[in-house]
């Protein structure tokens, strides 16, 4: 599943490969270098940056390894810092809005068109109503009874404790949206 780090993650440059790298090259470099930063053959002084390293190494594997995962990646990626939901609230407060579409301090929308997100959301409305054009739905006339939904990420605390969020919808309107505690 995308994240919303994937904005700000090269995975192609974390492991020193081409974008048009086969998934052979990208399995050989990845193993060359989880030898070389492996934790365990570090030195005790350096443990800590090798961890660290050899986590993003993982994760950039993890993602580019997977024909979905790397596909996803690859879209996302291209969109850049074009189409972005954001999500308004305390730094921190959670690491993902709309499923990756992005995160800035004051909230918003811009960029390429409504229906691009959405397709990139959920994987196409594939003429099946809701949202575009043939189903009829207009920003400066919401359908009613319509969902918006949305994912989020928070930080365990705020599962737990409970929390309400700021959102911020694609016309500018701002949603609170009540998470539970546990």
């Amino acid at each position: 599943m995308a994240s919303q780090d994937w904005f700000e993650k090269d995975f192609y440059k974390v492991l020193g490969v081409d974008k048009t790298a086969s998934d052979e090259d990208i399995k050989k470099t990845y193993r060359k270098l989880a030898r070389k930063f492996h934790p365990d053959s570090a030195e005790p002084a350096n443990k800590a940056a090798a961890e660290a390293k050899f986590k993003e190494i993982s994760e950039a594997y993890s993602v580019l390894s997977d024909k979905d995962q790397r596909a996803e990646y690859d879209q996302i990626r291209a969109m850049g810092s074009g189409a972005r939901f954001t999500a308004g609230g305390a730094p921190g407060g959670f690491n993902d809005a709309f499923s990756g579409f992005g995160r800035g301090g004051a909230g918003g929308f811009s960029g390429a068109g409504f229906e691009d997100i959405l397709s990139g959301m959920f994987g196409g409305a594939g003429g099946q109503g809701g949202f575009g054009s043939s189903g009829g739905f207009r920003w400066g006339q919401p359908t009613k009874g319509q969902d918006l939904v949305s994912r989020v990420t928070i930080d365990f605390y705020e599962a737990v404790h409970g929390e309400t969020i700021s959102l911020q919808t694609p016309d500018g309107r701002t949603v609170k949206a009540k998470i539970p505690a546990g």
